[in-house]
């Protein structure tokens, strides 16, 4: 290792240099707007401040409060919560410098993982270090920085090979460890599609490899029958050690998968991000179907918003004609590697092209009919695209040697890498636009809420945002990325998961995938649907879809409308204090607007508006209305005749349909601190009833009435319910779902056992 030791720090200074110093400090990170919303932003940025709050106070995310009125994150696993990384930079650095490192973490694993494998192949320093650059500056890998999680899993895929390729060639035992290793940490970083691909271009790799060589006789063959066999059986002990080590992050995964919109995989959507043909433009031109730097042409854009990261093929404009003309040029003297590298990423572009690829029938079967993106199979095709470059490249140096002797070898060697390393300079730097981090961290509707609402903050109550997206996407459809304040200003909406970088209790359900469970779903856009028809009648009776977006945005932002009782209702029934929106709400009874930021863009004034909630449902109450309704029509409204329902049956749901407005009938509470540090609620209830709570329900959650367990209800949808009897009681929730513990177990045990393996091995003499 002592000998790349010089390439490494070459490599560090070329991406520390790349980012910048503004990054490096953590003064600025990444923004970019997306889709809907920015999965850099909403997403990323926000669910790692969760990790880092949760890492800093030595606990894991088992159970997030901040969003949705609790959310199990550790099932919905983007979080990255176990990828080793993550738990070193966000334990141990201020939040916005280990977030940026992350980036350069990924960055240096990528490029040292290419370096070592290309190294193998050519033991040509100046070669392999080309090759891992023009890897990590290839759009497929790139264009990944919206999607931290991703690139995560992405920068792991070169080390991955060379180990496995490190144990064909030694046949030591220690090589499958560390490549199981690494494909649980892949699966720790939170984006299981890229294990599942890495699995299967390491398996046809090597079944490729012996199936193609040119070995001819029938005893020969029978070889190559036995050593295939013998591939299977490696790839499945690598599998079956990856889950061991990763049992603790699939366990929770699968029992989220099975109460989500995903239960069932998600059908003919696994075809829905199909790579368009037209994209091979971008082979030869990073922009070949529109400007990415400067967001879609609207056109475009609207056609292919859903391949805006994943479907760019672009490589290097120098690697891609020279690697073309080289195989020209040798006229098919290129050895079996190239061949094979060449072919398997053609498979690449083959897989990622979905339902507009021959083999789009595999989008049917399990594996990968539960994703939805085909697109992102293009990271196979940059990978080994890249890799035939080296190969070819180490090929046609050693022809010139011989034959044109070593000055023209050189000549070629330092031209072409300098080529490919300025290339990479001048096509991606300031490629992404930036945002000062203290922009993130402050702003005006943030830091009023956190000044005037402590309710807010601690928990008590929550906000709700509705409409934000709208704008948001409105916005993107007509002007791009043109003018980032105008996004800095859309933040303060709250919308997806920025609201936890403040620290402030939304209950909004998580923002930026579409893997969520189903209730929060449904009660989110039950609220969201009443909502929309106070504020949008106007849409649909006066404007029609057509109208044009400057139209549309004045008239949500200068529209005046009521919101109707049921609307009001719902808001307070979930504990919500604060709603904001762009919409113009009028004051009454229920509803009062407390604050209006405004700016200009586009000669549109754009509004964000702060309403606040008179008389929200507590945190725990005793409602005095509840009426049984059938959970599989959770859009039906309120019942008007109810009656007062103390016992339910086993399968029975209700919903909450009034509160007592007199003193007698609200529950009394106080927090309490018991032996283990946990927190207890101590009861006074007037009567046996239901103790309602407006945060949510979820498999795993337990209740305890003096000490004794107690079946845990669910009302309004998706929150928690607890049937009580009358007096003074001591209540406790506890998430304790039945998997934690088994799978601790085993990914501990699991992880300790390779480890002293490999202790042992690399102990032994060489």
């Amino acid at each position: 290792m002592k000998k790349h030791l010089w390439v490494i720090f070459i490599l560090i200074i070329i991406v520390i240099t790349h980012f910048g110093l503004d990054f490096i400090s953590g003064r600025a990170t990444f923004f970019a707007p997306d889709v809907f919303l920015s999965d850099q932003i909403h997403l990323n940025y926000s669910f790692k401040h969760i990790l880092a709050n949760q890492l800093h106070n030595n606990l894991f995310p088992w159970w997030e409060e901040t969003v949705a009125g609790g959310f199990p994150f550790i099932g919905e696993s983007q979080i990255g919560a176990f990828y080793l990384p993550n738990i070193v930079l966000f334990r141990f650095l201020p939040y916005v410098l280990a977030y940026n490192f992350s980036y350069i973490v990924c960055f240096l694993l990528a490029m040292i993982g290419c370096h070592l494998l290309f190294y193998e192949k050519t033991k040509n320093k100046i070669i392999s270090s080309m090759g891992a650059i023009g890897f990590v500056f290839s759009a497929p890998f790139y264009l990944q920085m919206v999607h931290m999680n991703l690139l995560q899993t992405y920068s792991l895929i070169p080390l991955i090979f060379y180990f496995y390729l490190k144990y064909f060639q030694s046949k030591k035992i220690k090589y499958i460890l560390l490549t199981a290793i690494c494909i649980s940490q892949q699966i720790f970083a939170g984006y299981i599609m890229t294990p599942f691909m890495t699995i299967v271009f390491l398996s046809l790799y090597c079944l490729l490899h012996l199936l193609f060589s040119d070995k001819r006789k029938v005893s020969e063959r029978i070889k190559i029958f036995n050593s295939s066999t013998q591939t299977i059986k490696i790839m499945v002990v690598i599998t079956f050690l990856s889950i061991c080590l990763s049992f603790i992050q699939i366990v929770p995964q699968l029992e989220y998968s099975r109460f989500s919109n995903r239960a069932h995989g998600v059908g003919t959507d696994s075809l829905a991000a199909s790579l368009d043909i037209s994209f091979l433009k971008t082979l030869w031109k990073l922009d070949g179907i529109g400007s990415l730097k400067n967001g879609f042409d609207k056109a475009i854009y609207n056609h292919y918003q859903n391949l805006m990261w994943d479907g760019n093929l672009y490589i290097g404009a120098g690697i891609f004609i020279f690697t073309l003309f080289s195989l020209f040029y040798l006229k098919g003297k290129y050895n079996l590697q190239v061949k094979l590298t060449f072919f398997l990423s053609f498979c690449g572009l083959i897989l990622a092209m979905g339902k507009n690829s021959p083999l789009y029938i595999l989008y049917l079967l399990p594996g990968f009919n539960f994703f939805r993106t085909p697109s992102r199979f293009t990271i196979f095709f940059s990978f080994f695209f890249i890799w035939c470059f080296v190969l070819i490249f180490n090929q046609l140096i050693e022809f010139i040697l011989k034959r044109y002797g070593k000055n023209l070898a050189k000549v070629l060697l330092i031209g072409l890498c300098s080529i490919v390393i300025m290339e990479t300079i001048f096509t991606y730097i300031h490629y992404f636009p930036t945002i000062r981090t203290e922009g993130l961290a402050h702003d005006k509707v943030g830091s009023f809420i956190t000044s005037h609402y402590k309710g807010v903050m601690d928990g008590d109550y929550y906000i709700y945002q509705v409409g934000g997206e709208l704008v948001w996407k409105i916005t993107m459809d007509e002007w791009g990325w043109k003018d980032m304040d105008i996004y800095k200003f859309l933040l303060q909406y709250q919308i997806g998961n920025i609201s936890t970088t403040r620290g402030i209790y939304s209950k909004n359900y998580f923002s930026g995938s579409d893997y969520f469970p189903q209730t929060y779903y449904e009660s989110n856009k039950l609220l969201e649907k009443k909502i929309y028809k106070d504020g949008l009648t106007w849409f649909t009776n006066e404007l029609g879809a057509n109208s044009s977006s400057r139209i549309l945005l004045n008239k949500i932002m200068n529209q005046k409308t009521y919101l109707s009782a049921e609307s009001i209702y719902y808001l307070r029934s979930r504990g919500i204090k604060l709603l904001i929106s762009p919409f113009e709400f009028s004051d009454s009874k229920y509803v009062k607007k407390v604050f209006t930021d405004t700016t200009k863009f586009q000669n549109i004034t754009y509004k964000v508006h702060v309403y606040e909630m008179s008389d929200p449902y507590e945190k725990h109450y005793i409602p005095d209305l509840i009426s049984i309704y059938d959970p599989s029509n959770v859009s039906n409204n309120v019942p008007n005749n109810t009656q007062k329902i103390i016992e339910v049956s086993e399968n029975d749901y209700f919903l909450i349909s009034g509160t007592g407005n007199n003193a007698k009938d609200k529950i009394t509470y106080s927090y309490v601190k018991k032996q283990n540090g946990a927190k207890a609620i101590v009861v006074n209830a007037p009567y046996s009833g239901v103790l309602a709570s407006t945060q949510s329900n979820y498999p795993g959650w337990k209740a305890y009435i003096d000490g004794k367990p107690a079946r845990v209800l669910t009302i309004n949808i998706n929150q928690r319910g607890l049937s009580i009897p009358k007096g003074t009681r001591t209540i406790e929730f506890k998430y304790e779902p039945r998997w934690l513990l088994l799978s601790i177990f085993v990914s501990s045990i699991s992880y300790v056992v390779i480890f002293l393996l490999l202790l042992i091995y690399f102990k032994k003499k060489p």
